[in-house]
């Protein structure tokens, strides 16, 4: 995903974590990741740049360890200089097709438009579940918050210039959601 050497602006990067510690002595470092993609995210030869350096690290490989990512970038060997990335943000580039990709992140404060075109509420959060992903809507008729599945059966489109997220949900959907 990542193709140009330096970084011009901290704006056009995405973050993705922050190295917590190291593990083992041979240079691997444990991340707390905030990616939604780990696979795109941390696949081997990615560029992943430190906050405020414009040099990458290159993934080499990674592993899911408990809640952790874990992983080895090229030219890190040694337990010394994983040390020396210790509490670091690590980012990258943002290169997306507008048209067909988005991060998760980017649906938080997106407003909601249900089948009937019609403005239900605004996305406050994300929930991440071991099946499947999810937007919590505060809805506009009464404040109340609802728990919507990113799947097909609910989520249809989200439109990055508008900044609206699409949906088919029902009003006995929300109505069951609110009385849960």
């Amino acid at each position: 995903m990542m193709q140009k050497q330096l970084v011009k602006k901290q704006n056009s990067l995405i973050w993705l974590g922050t190295i917590v510690n190291t593990h083992g002595l041979k240079g691997e470092l444990r991340i707390l990741s905030n990616s939604d993609d780990l696979n795109k995210s941390f696949k081997k030869g990615t560029k992943i740049f430190l906050e405020k350096n414009n040099v990458p690290l290159i993934v080499k490989n990674y592993r899911l360890h408990k809640n952790f990512v874990l992983i080895f970038f090229e030219n890190i060997d040694t337990f010394e200089e994983a040390l020396k990335l210790k509490n670091k943000k690590i980012y990258k580039e943002a290169n997306l097709n507008i048209d067909e990709e988005f991060y998760l992140k980017d649906l938080i404060n997106a407003t909601v438009i249900n089948d009937d075109q019609k403005s239900i509420g605004i996305v406050i959060d994300l929930l991440h579940q071991i099946a499947y992903e999810s937007i919590i809507v505060k809805l506009f008729l009464n404040e109340k918050i609802i728990n919507i599945p990113l799947v097909d059966e609910f989520f249809v489109d989200f439109d990055s210039k508008k900044h609206l997220v699409y949906v088919k949900v029902s009003e006995e959907f929300i109505n069951e959601s609110i009385n849960e």
